[in-house]
């Protein structure tokens, strides 16, 4: 349903119906699944940005907190929340 609501703002249109008066329903469902499989495209990048700034501060040796500056930098300057929603496009 959100694609569709996606869908409908990108024409300015108001209901489901008057996307089924543009669009065939084989173009809706291609349409659909083409914006679904680009999101999971997406997901898999932001995961795989995440992990790896996950995996280098824990990886780099030192576990400590306070001396630390890649541990420092995801849990002081939130760099990991930063790394969730990054500007992919």
């Amino acid at each position: 349903m959100k694609a569709l609501s996606a869908l409908r703002q990108v024409f300015s249109l108001k209901k489901n119906e008057e996307l089924r008066k543009k669009f065939t329903p084989e173009e809706l469902k291609r349409i659909v699944n083409a914006m679904k499989e680009y999101a999971a495209s997406k997901l898999q990048e932001q995961r795989a940005i995440c992990q790896r700034d996950l995996e280098k501060a824990y990886n780099s040796g030192d576990n400590n907190l306070g001396t630390n500056p890649f541990i420092t930098d995801l849990y002081i300057l939130q760099s990991l929340k930063d790394s969730e929603t990054p500007e992919l496009d």
